[in-house]
């Protein structure tokens, strides 16, 4: 068969193969509502980066291990956009991030601090934004919000979604 002859097997067109081989991924987002000098934070901003680095690949780094065996082993996903913010969720956000924690076990309060219903954390959350749980974990796509220093909550929610356990090395 010569070059400009067509073969039996019909390739895809440009356009069809640039739609899907080329096109890039849309990433889950993760949000960190982030206090930069709490410990807590800190951890859970570490917890993420090592869980997002073992997702893309890269070997963690041994000051990240300590999480294998306090929360248990880092579970495989896909890489995601972590999206680390030390400013305050809008009053849309945080409704559903408190929709989001509800649906995962925690109740108003453990949001907002001093809120026992939904209603009373947007009205205390407006009057002092400091009220807000730091770090608080928002998985946008997934619908679940952990609030506080719970990593073997959000690795227990990764792993439910179907990521397999698997050491952290």
């Amino acid at each position: 068969m010569s070059i400009c002859q067509r073969s039996d097997r019909s390739l895809p067109s440009l356009n069809e193969a640039s739609t899907t081989a080329n096109q890039p991924r849309t990433l889950d987002v993760i949000t960190l509502f982030h206090a930069p000098h709490a410990p807590a934070s800190i951890r859970m901003f570490n917890l993420l980066k090592l869980v997002n680095a073992k997702a893309s690949g890269y070997e963690a780094k041994s000051e990240w291990l300590q999480f294998s065996y306090k929360a248990g082993p880092i579970p495989k996903r896909e890489p995601f956009e972590l999206n680390v913010s030390p400013s305050d969720p809008t009053p849309s956000q945080l409704e559903t991030i408190l929709d989001y924690a509800r649906a995962a076990g925690f109740g108003a309060s453990d949001v907002v601090r001093g809120a026992a219903t939904k209603d009373m954390a947007l009205r205390l959350f407006r009057q002092d934004p400091g009220l807000l749980q730091r770090p608080t974990v928002v998985d946008w796509q997934s619908g679940w919000a952990v609030p506080g220093d719970f990593p073997e909550h959000v690795l227990r929610r990764w792993r439910s979604e179907g990521g397999e356990e698997g050491g952290s090395s």
